[in-house]
C-alpha cells in the first residue's frame, strides 16, 4: 500500500492489508478502547485517538472487529470491552431491544409490500426477496 506519512487508513484499505500487518493494526484500534462499561469513550474521541474519518467508518471497523471475535460493547457513553459478563448481557439486551424495535418499526411496509405484490402478476414479489436476503 502505498499511503503518505501521517496518511490516515480508511476501513476499505483493510482488505488490501497483508494478513500479518491487518492484525497489528487491528490490535492497535483494539489497544484504545478503554475496559469496562464505567470507562466507555464517546465515539467522536475514539475517531481523533484512532484517526478515523467519519462515523461510518469507525462503525465498519468495529462491525469488522466484533464478527472476528472482539467483544467491543457500546453503551450510551461510548464503546467499551466489556470487564464483567454482566456488561455483556446488558449490551446484548441493548441490541436486542433495538433489533425489536426496528422489526416493529418494518412490519407495517413489509404487509403494504406484500399486499401490494399479491395485486400484480409475473413481478418478484417481496416473498421473492424476503428469500434473497433474509428480511
Amino acid at each position: 500500500m502505498n499511503r503518505r506519512k501521517g496518511q490516515r487508513m480508511k476501513f476499505e484499505d483493510i482488505s488490501l492489508i497483508e494478513d500479518e500487518y491487518k492484525e497489528s493494526i487491528l490490535e492497535r484500534i483494539i489497544q484504545h478502547i478503554p475496559v469496562g462499561s464505567s470507562y466507555a469513550t464517546g465515539g467522536k474521541e475514539l475517531d481523533a485517538i484512532i484517526g478515523f474519518e467519519s462515523e461510518r467508518e469507525r462503525k465498519r471497523t468495529f462491525e469488522y472487529l466484533r464478527k472476528q471475535g472482539y467483544l467491543i460493547c457500546a453503551n450510551e457513553k461510548g464503546y467499551f470491552m466489556p470487564s464483567t459478563v454482566n456488561e455483556i448481557r446488558q449490551y446484548v439486551r441493548k441490541v436486542n431491544r433495538r433489533i425489536a424495535t426496528e422489526s416493529e418499526t418494518i412490519r407495517e411496509p413489509y404487509k403494504y409490500l406484500k399486499e401490494h405484490d399479491a395485486q400484480i402478476e409475473g413481478q418478484i414479489t417481496f416473498d421473492d426477496f424476503e428469500d434473497d436476503y433474509g428480511v
